[in-house]
């Protein structure tokens, strides 16, 4: 079976993490993709004149796209091609998949995701919060979690150090969840010296309290990106309990778990489910809750390994490349055959 598969940019966390790590796995399942990654991006450059210019642009190059995709089998489209609109998805042929890992309802125009669930074959979502929202609008929906490459993102050899590393990883646009628990990790860090904050992103952070020598920044990139989180002893994944962040897919802690690291999460949307998996680590919905879990971790080697052994577990069981590639091989075959 050959698919199209619009994907974003190559540095888009959806596009890098969701379909596209599936290509070569795919093809054991008879299944063969031909890649169209967005040139100039799904999302608009600030100021008027570039996102226009943006836009243009992107339209072209896409309409470009669905030209030389012409005869596939099936078609999958990630996210809007142009970001909160409704554009050029109504040209590209039947049958054809909508994939998306955030929730981009709530940012539509002109009720652009609604009209894309509606008028597609069927549907993949990041997550069941994504699943419930796009099962008002089409009848095939299948949850199809980001995958992690656990051949990839593997344990490191512990070996006998001083500090104890709580780490943090992503986007400095997620820098305020981070920062809401900043008083928690001041008291983590005075009530144990050996324990150190290592941030990954792409800018510095700028705490208000925290003293830098007890923070360690490294910028962020696709090289270093596995070592990073190797180095780390604790994950910590804060979220703000909204609707934006109910959607999320809770990459960060799969990849927590895949590496081995136990985590102190916020138990918001997807968090809470894979908490439910096993003994993996801690939801923290306070102060109270981010510091004792904290500092029990900290001061518990022996725990931190249990809970990590049983992450890489559940990682590998439940979202490793090989078992979710299966199952988006299972919902391609399934949206083809009932189209």
């Amino acid at each position: 079976m050959k698919v199209a598969l619009f994907s974003g940019s190559n540095t888009t966390p959806s596009a890098r993490f969701r379909i596209r790590p599936h290509i070569q796995l795919l093809t054991e399942h008879g299944i063969y993709i031909c890649d169209y990654p967005s040139l100039h991006g799904q999302y608009p450059s600030a100021g008027i004149f570039r996102r226009l210019f943006w836009g243009a642009s992107e339209l072209i190059s896409r309409s470009k796209d669905i030209i030389r995709a012409k005869g596939a089998d099936i078609y999958i489209v990630q996210k809007e091609m142009l970001a909160t609109l409704y554009t050029l998805e109504r040209f590209i042929a039947q049958p054809k998949i909508f994939d998306f890992d955030d929730a981009v309802y709530l940012r539509q125009r002109f009720h652009s995701v609604d009209k894309i669930l509606s008028t597609f074959d069927g549907v993949f979502c990041g997550n069941n919060v994504l699943a419930e929202y796009a099962s008002k609008f089409n009848k095939n929906v299948f949850v199809q979690n980001t995958a992690v490459d656990t051949s990839r993102f593997v344990p490191a050899t512990r070996v006998d150090k001083d500090d104890i590393v709580i780490g943090w990883c992503g986007s400095s646009s997620n820098y305020k969840d981070l920062y809401k628990i900043e008083d928690a990790l001041i008291d983590v860090l005075r009530s144990n010296k050996q324990v150190k904050l290592l941030v990954s992103s792409n800018v510095p952070p700028k705490f208000s309290k925290i003293p830098k020598d007890k923070i360690k920044y490294v910028a962020w990139s696709p090289e270093n990106e596995v070592s990073v989180y190797q180095e780390m002893d604790i994950g910590l994944m804060p979220l703000e309990d909204n609707p934006w962040n109910r959607g999320k897919c809770a990459y960060k802690m799969l990849l927590y778990m895949a590496c081995g690291i136990p985590a102190v999460v916020s138990p918001v949307g997807m968090n809470a489910e894979a908490l439910e998996k096993g003994e993996i680590g801690f939801s923290a919905k306070n102060h109270k809750d981010w510091v004792n879990a904290l500092i029990m971790l900290a001061g518990d080697s022996k725990l931190r390994n249990e809970l990590g052994v049983c992450g890489r577990k559940v990682a590998l069981e439940r979202y490793s490349s090989t078992v979710i590639s299966t199952q988006i091989a299972d919902a391609i075959f399934k949206i083809y055959n009932g189209a």
